[in-house]
This record gives C-alpha cells, structure tokens and sequence, in this order.
C-alpha cells in the first residue's frame, strides 16, 4: 500500500475548555492528543492551549475516540470506578474538582494524511472507483467518526502516539517531572 506523501500536520491546541463543556467539542469523536489542566482562576481561555503549561496535570492520546477516554478519567478521578489504578488516581487527585479542571485537544483526522480537500478527495475517489459522490462522502463521513481506530489507519494512530510522547518529553525537559496525571 502507497501511503501518500504529505505534510505533517501542526502540532495547534485548541483553546481550554471547561471540563464540564468536555462533551461539546466538536472533534471529540476523533482520535486525538488531549490536555488537562488544572487552573485555580483560568484567564486565558481564549488562547489556544500550551501543552507545556505548568498547570498542564495530564497528556493523554487516543487512538480511537477521545471522549471515551475522557470518560474513564473522569470515572477515576471523581471515583465512580473502584480499579487500582483508579484508586491511585482518585488518591493522586483527591483535592481537584470538576470545575478545577480544563481540556485542549488536537484531533487528529485520517482525512488529512489523504487529502487536504475532502471534497476533491471524495471527487477523486468518486471518479477513480466508479462510485456515486454521495456514497463516498458517506464513507468518509463514518470513516471520521465512527470508524475504529484500525480502520482510521495506522498513519493516524502513529502521528497521535508520537504527538504524545513528544509533548511529554518535551514537558520533562522544561520543569524535569512527568505531569502529575502521567506515569511514564
């Protein structure tokens, strides 16, 4: 398989958002890099996030859909799940509140590794498979949403594991410690 050759794409936040407004992001069915944060008086809100903000408490990624993962530190954190790790996150966290916490997210679409246009992508693939426009919009529409991580492709789960990674090394580098939600 040909994977096409094509910019990586920017490493660009969007601005913080409330954890309670968490499941009104619009690219929250994407796989993606996700921040949290915990700001006491957040006043820039209207800026796009900095990953390597000192009040960042955790860097997560989600090959699949990122409002699932939400959901688990959420579970863990306010203690509706009763795992070890949940315990231990629970332990970690015990003195934050949901109105404590703040979310950034990048997300990262299979569409852009394929195309920058999806309407000229779907115009080709239309053309080049012989199929109704309508029916490849359709595709790449359940693609972009409901799609596993698998079927998203292996591109996109690498450029979200190694966005990560690269935010927490780059994190340990400038204050020397893991962020507070971060094991390894």
């Amino acid at each position: 398989m040909t994977i096409p050759s094509h910019d990586n794409p920017t490493i660009q936040f969007s601005n913080w958002h409330t954890w309670a407004d968490r499941n009104l992001l619009p690219d929250r069915h994407l796989p993606g890099v996700y921040l949290i944060a915990r700001f006491h008086h957040a006043s820039n809100l209207n800026l796009p996030a900095d990953p390597l903000d000192e009040n960042v408490i955790y860097i997560g990624e989600a090959a699949d859909q990122m409002i699932s993962r939400w959901r688990s530190f959420d579970n863990a954190v306010f203690g509706k799940v009763k795992n070890r790790r949940a315990k231990a996150y629970a332990e970690r966290f015990a003195d934050i509140t949901a109105s404590d916490l703040f979310l950034a997210i990048i997300g990262s679409s299979p569409l852009q590794w394929e195309s920058g246009n999806t309407e000229d992508y779907a115009k080709q693939l239309s053309s080049q498979f012989r199929r109704p426009l309508e029916e490849i919009q359709e595709w790449l529409k359940y693609r972009e949403t409901a799609a596993s991580a698998e079927e998203k492709g292996v591109l996109n789960q690498a450029w979200v594991k190694f966005v990560e990674r690269k935010l927490i090394f780059d994190y340990v580098r400038r204050w020397g410690k893991l962020p507070a939600g971060n094991s390894e």
